[in-house]
């Protein structure tokens, strides 16, 4: 039977409350399925912000201790540890925007919710970030410094060999008796000169490094640099006996 709902039915009172009543618990119920919903999208949205913050913070500090516990001790690996930085360089240039989008993302869930989770999530990461960054930047230069040392100590090495056939092809009578041994003799000195230029230029980069003697390169240069200064006077004197020799054979042509 169809009830009907003129203002004349003796019921139609009853009726319209009961219609009224159904409507408002209607809107009520759509306005809790509603808040239901966005509470469940904001809590997801949250999720994932402490998932994604996390995610990275952890990588960062993985990274940093890695990081932490690398040795110069070997510069045999060196140069795997230079690649190594120079990825870890490339991955953290690459991982800012993905930084900025999280702490953007959830700077905007701290102004919906003032979550304290979220502000402290954010300052960790950061924190994090700049730890790494930080620590990385040390390394480079530790390595870069620790690079130079190698190098100069392998230099140091070649002078002093060098340096030592020197004064025993000037302590040796035989060799540079004549013009032309006497110059190749004059031409190994001015190559050693040039070569201590060079580890000149490289011990003013890394003052007070100790090689692998534990003396310092500097201290070893300079060494090196007395030694060779030494050999200047019996130089010379090679080249004066050359030339009197040279001056000798000149009537015989």
């Amino acid at each position: 039977a169809v009830v009907s709902t003129q203002s004349d039915h003796y019921a139609s009172e009853e009726i319209r409350e009961i219609m009224n009543s159904l409507q408002s618990r209607h809107a009520e119920n759509l306005a809790s399925a509603e808040e239901a919903e966005d509470a469940i999208k904001e809590a997801k949205r949250l999720q994932k912000f402490l998932d994604d913050s996390g995610e990275l913070t952890q990588w960062l500090k993985e990274n940093a201790d890695s990081l932490g516990e690398e040795s110069l001790r070997d510069p045999g690996t060196y140069p795997a540890l230079m690649k190594r930085h120079d990825a870890l360089r490339s991955e953290l240039t690459n991982n800012e925007p993905h930084l900025e989008k999280i702490k953007a993302e959830g700077a905007d869930i701290n102004d919906i919710t003032e979550n304290p989770m979220v502000m402290s999530n954010i300052e960790e990461l950061q924190k994090a970030w700049d730890d790494l960054n930080d620590l990385l930047e040390e390394k480079e230069k530790e390595l870069e410094k620790a690079e130079k040392a190698r190098k100069a100590e392998e230099k140091l090495q070649d002078l002093k060999v060098l340096v030592a056939d020197l004064d025993a092809a000037l302590a040796s009578p035989d060799s540079g008796a004549d013009p032309s041994s006497a110059k190749q003799i004059a031409k190994k000195y001015d190559m050693i000169a040039e070569e201590l230029d060079g580890l000149d230029l490289i011990c003013e980069e890394i003052p007070e490094v100790e090689a692998d003697s534990g003396e310092s390169v500097n201290a070893q240069k300079d060494d090196i640099k007395s030694r060779f200064a030494a050999l200047q006077v019996p130089l010379e004197k090679k080249k004066e006996k050359s030339t009197d020799c040279d001056s000798a054979l000149i009537p015989l042509l």
